[in-house]
């Protein structure tokens, strides 16, 4: 089989074609033959060797978190999947590649009309966006305030938020206003066109920051009402003191079945939009486009490489 990797670390160029065989399932393993996989922002700083004091990884790297497929195969303690099922898939590393091996507990089987190209672009943001409701543990009718509204974990956050009966501040770019708007945002603010922190100032009773690197120059704290909880979904320069309603995306475990659920009833109850701003083919070309692009000013959305069209 195919799998897209490196054995260097540096540019996009880097991507080859890796050979390897199919690998075969655990007793508690699945096979899936890969239709389409997601690439994400933290690829690219694999790619980088971002990681490479603090996680170091042998050589050849495969990255991807996220896929979606068929399962061809179920090791011997399967009893809930069979082959033919579609499934998605979180994992660590490794669904740049035609065929993977997964774990029971992170797949999931996929609802009868969402596509693998759809679902390929669902794990990495569902299951942060999931997260991050857990820890501000929401109550209808209250305001939260979604900061990058229209990235994605904001834009699954901005139709979770609506779906839990919150009235909805979202901000964004004016190039993404009519875009936040038809994911179901109240009010939307242009921070590259207004002082978001003075309009909305003190109307978060949650308030999540969801830019790119956390880089909001502190508007999400000016939205935040007293005793309002503050989520960042990356680490701040500097960390409150003594304020345990701030709080960073990774503090707690999030469950990944549980993540899936809630992502599939949002999807079939509340029409659950993932928008993608380019799919591309299952290839190295794929990969490196993808991968040139994410690192450039580029639409809204998410970057699939898909087998399926």
């Amino acid at each position: 089989m195919l799998r897209f990797g490196f054995n260097q670390f540096g540019g996009p160029d880097v991507f080859t074609e890796l050979t390897a065989a199919i690998p075969e399932p655990k007793q508690n393993q699945v096979q899936i033959k890969v239709a389409a996989f997601g690439i994400n922002p933290y690829d690219l700083r694999l790619r980088q060797g971002d990681f490479a004091d603090s996680r170091p990884l042998p050589m050849p790297i495969v990255p991807g978190t996220e896929l979606a497929g068929t399962v061809t195969a179920v090791g011997s303690d399967v009893t809930d999947y069979q082959i033919g099922d579609r499934v998605l898939n979180y994992r660590p590393r490794g669904a740049y590649s035609q065929f993977v091996t997964a774990s029971t507990t992170k797949i999931a089987h996929l609802p009868a009309d969402m596509s693998e190209t759809f679902a390929a672009a669902l794990p990495n943001v569902g299951i942060a966006a999931f997260g991050v409701l857990q820890l501000l543990q929401v109550q209808p009718g209250k305001t939260i305030v979604i900061e990058g509204a229209s990235g994605g974990v904001g834009s699954i956050l901005v139709q979770a938020a609506k779906y839990l009966g919150l009235r909805v501040i979202a901000t964004c770019s004016s190039a993404n206003h009519e875009l936040v708007l038809d994911l179901g945002a109240d009010e939307v603010g242009l921070y590259d066109r207004e002082n978001v922190g003075a309009r909305f100032a003190n109307m978060g009773d949650y308030v999540v920051n969801a830019t790119a690197g956390g880089h909001d120059n502190n508007a999400g704290i000016w939205m935040r009402r007293p005793n309002g909880v503050y989520v960042t979904l990356n680490e701040p320069d500097v960390r409150p003191e003594h304020d345990p309603d701030f709080h960073v995306l990774g503090e707690q475990r999030v469950d990944t079945q549980a993540a899936f659920a809630f992502l599939f009833k949002l999807f079939n109850h509340a029409d659950l939009q993932v928008h993608l701003a380019r799919t591309l083919p299952f290839s190295v070309t794929g990969v490196i486009t993808a991968h040139t692009e994410l690192a450039q000013h580029h639409p809204a959305g998410k970057y699939v490489c898909t087998a399926t069209e």
